[in-house]
């Protein structure tokens, strides 16, 4: 394939190219971390394309000739997999995966700067949560996202599916002791 790659939000249409993508990419990318009885696992008992953001307009590909090579997107409201009760102002993470072919070119932080942004932007959000796999963890530490628990996913099979809570504040984005011109969020909308 040759071309741009093009940021868009996805649709209802692309779960499954979705679906179809982020099963290569944790095949590709998390091998190093995971056997294959865990991601087989994984992809039996959590679905990866949450229709909710989808309808939300939440969820984001990069494309490349028409096809899926990246995705991920946010949400305001507590994944399944948290506390009922999240704190006000917090947004979620979920489902950043890259096509193993086009790993290494930007693509996953390019998706997180975009929808970091809307968190801030559009959710209003002062701080952003995430459960990284561990084939996420280095990107994620990278983008300052901070560890704040080790997780594990019981899979029907007995085995556990680990990966890591982390956390980043995102607002203010200033020094605690530096003014803040609280508007610039709502303008900004």
């Amino acid at each position: 394939m040759s071309g741009p790659y093009t940021l868009c939000k996805a649709t209802l249409a692309d779960a499954p190219a979705l679906r179809a993508l982020h099963r290569v990419a944790f095949a590709g990318l998390a091998g190093a971390h995971y056997t294959a009885d865990q991601i087989e696992g994984f992809f039996t008992e959590v679905e990866t394309v949450d229709p909710d953001l989808v309808a939300d307009g939440t969820y984001w590909l990069i494309e490349l000739g028409g096809l899926p090579v990246a995705s991920g997107g946010w949400t305001m409201r507590p994944p399944g997999y948290a506390p009922a009760a999240q704190a006000p102002g917090t947004a979620t993470i979920l489902a950043v995966f890259t096509d193993p072919g086009h790993a290494r070119r930007g693509l996953a932080r390019r998706i997180m700067d975009r929808i970091e942004a809307d968190a801030v932007v559009l959710g209003q959000a002062d701080r952003i949560d995430l459960c990284a796999t561990l084939s996420g963890l280095p990107l994620y530490l990278a983008l300052g996202y901070r560890p704040v628990e080790a997780r594990s996913l019981k899979l029907a099979s007995g085995a556990y599916f680990p990966a890591i809570a982390m956390t980043k504040t995102v607002w203010p984005p200033f020094e605690a002791d530096s003014p803040v011109i609280p508007a610039f969020r709502a303008s900004a909308a």
